[in-house]
């Protein structure tokens, strides 16, 4: 129960850090929605995503782990047809200058915009995770 909290913490965390790190994400109420999507993302990655995995398999082994994004891509999507608060209207990342390098900005339509917040989801919650040890 305690790793389902924390999970549940650490993706409602992730998922107000992605919406300001990139526009796109849409939460019907704001924080309603956020909750919301947080629950079912958190089953989602309990329930869903480990399927997934094993049916993208042989394509995440083909491809040296680089197919493990679609795995999220695809929970994301799942999570957005079903959770009426919630919804991706594109990718929007207005760029950014850190240690001197600039990001450019970058701006994608469904399915990609999936895609990129799935890695953005990624690498916020392996962040998170990271400090959190």
């Amino acid at each position: 129960m305690k790793k389902i909290i924390r999970l549940f913490a650490i993706e409602i965390f992730a998922l107000y850090l992605t919406d300001q790190i990139a526009h796109g994400l849409i939460f019907s109420p704001r924080l309603e929605g956020i909750l919301i999507t947080g629950v079912a993302l958190t089953f989602a990655v309990y329930i869903i995503r480990p399927l997934l995995g094993v049916l993208l398999l042989p394509l995440t082994l083909a491809t040296l782990g680089i197919f493990r994004f679609l795995a999220h891509a695809v929970t994301l999507y799942i999570v957005d047809r079903v959770v009426e608060q919630f919804a991706v209207e594109g990718f929007s990342f207005a760029g950014a200058s850190v240690f001197g390098r600039e990001i450019p900005s970058l701006h994608y339509t469904n399915p990609i915009a999936y895609l990129a917040f799935a890695v953005v989801l990624w690498v916020v919650t392996a962040i998170v995770r990271w400090i959190m040890k």
